[in-house]
């Protein structure tokens, strides 16, 4: 498909804002979590809808920490965070924006493998770089099931010099003023990042990333991992 979002001539291309409340921003979400205790938000990467009813996508390695490490998950939520369409300045960040992630699921090995070197069982191996997940966002407020980005499963594969885009959330950050308001505040921006491909591997790169993988000279930040992979390249 063509890129959903063109940068303008006076953007850099290596990462440009996007500004798109109604459109992107109800297809591309934030993942961060919410601690339990003090409601410190903290982002870990960037999610798209799969289809109108609450299935996202990600990367596996956004939400692995949290899942197979029990003090982070018994101490936050994992959620998406839901656009509030345009706004001016700062404004109060309702909860009712939050849709806590249930159900996910990831590609692993059937079994625990040991340890090469102090022969500890690990957790079943990756076998590829996706986690989907579901979330109820019946309680969000406004109109929030939006179409999905379309995926394509057949047609003409990336190549080679194909020019490409990335769209996520590099910017989540989250300040705990000092008193006396003790205010919390959280900056969010979307940016799109276009590179091009320059190497294909069919079959990943050895044991550790065994799923197919795509090399792109691009200056993709971390925060925008998870978040898809568009190509120019038509049907």
């Amino acid at each position: 498909m063509a890129f959903p979002i063109d940068p303008e001539s006076r953007d850099d291309i290596a990462q440009f804002l996007i500004q798109d409340p109604f459109n992107l921003r109800k297809q591309i979400l934030p993942v961060l979590t919410v601690d339990k205790e003090s409601g410190f938000l903290t982002g870990l990467g960037t999610s798209f809808r799969a289809d109108p009813f609450g299935t996202f996508v990600t990367a596996e390695h956004v939400l692995k920490d949290h899942f197979e490490t029990p003090e982070l998950r018994d101490n936050a939520v994992a959620t998406v965070l839901f656009g509030m369409g345009l706004v001016f300045g700062t404004v109060g960040l309702d909860s009712k924006y939050f849709a806590p992630v249930r159900e996910a699921m990831m590609w692993r090995s059937a079994a625990a493998e040991q340890s090469p070197l102090f022969g500890r069982p690990q957790p079943p191996r990756i076998l590829a770089d996706v986690m989907r997940f579901h979330v109820d966002d019946r309680a969000v407020p406004g109109p929030q099931g939006a179409l999905p980005l379309p995926i394509r499963l057949s047609g003409p594969r990336p190549q080679v010099g194909d020019r490409v885009m990335a769209i996520g959330y590099p910017e989540l950050t989250c300040v705990q003023n000092e008193a006396p308001d003790r205010a919390m505040r959280f900056t969010e921006r979307m940016y799109g990042a276009v590179g091009t491909i320059s190497n294909l591997l069919p079959e990943g790169r050895g044991s550790s990333y065994p799923w197919p993988l795509i090399e792109v000279q691009a200056h993709w930040r971390s925060g925008m991992s998870g978040g898809p992979f568009l190509t120019s390249r038509e049907r």
